[in-house]
């Protein structure tokens, strides 16, 4: 029941209510709402070194088994990690904010459409399928979190399955 209505609640809100965005017009995000529901979904599955976890890319993330904003952040090799730091999170954001400024309606943005399935409407993305469609946990987690509607359970299933193995 819980999942239809935030399905549905997430439909009414794609049907022109466009997510809050500042005088700027760049979407405004919660960075407390990311660090707890949306960091873990990306930091297992997006942020590697070999993907958004580089410097060169248009989406850039931080995380703590990837890239690091500062070297002595970085563990040795066999030490135990350093979680992202609160600098690193909101860079995150801000580099979430700073792509697709053009696409005001969150589920127009390549944020959800380049991991999306192309059968569920998603586009061309390097690093391959990641969501299989819209009812994908991870895909509502975002969506509902540019929405400021967050999915809680969906972002706690996703990050179960997507997130980093617990040390």
């Amino acid at each position: 029941m819980r999942r239809r209505f935030t399905i549905l609640a997430l439909a009414a809100l794609a049907t022109g209510c466009p997510a809050p965005q500042g005088e700027s017009g760049i979407l405004e995000l919660d960075v407390g709402q990311y660090e707890a529901y949306v960091h873990p979904v990306f930091e297992g599955s997006c942020a590697t070194l070999d993907c958004h976890g580089d410097e060169g890319r248009p989406l850039r993330l931080y995380s703590e088994t990837g890239l690091r904003l500062r070297d002595d952040l970085r563990a040795p090799v066999g030490a135990p990690t350093i979680p992202a730091t609160a600098e690193e999170l909101a860079a995150n954001v801000q580099s979430i904010r700073a792509i697709d400024v053009e696409r005001p309606l969150p589920e127009t943005r390549f944020l959800v459409l380049k991991p999306l399935s192309n059968v569920a409407g998603g586009i061309h993305h390097y690093g391959g399928r990641i969501w299989t469609g819209t009812d994908d946990p991870a895909y509502r987690c975002v969506l509902s979190w540019l929405y400021h509607a967050l999915d809680t359970e969906a972002c706690a299933a996703a990050a179960a399955r997507d997130g980093l193995p617990p040390i």
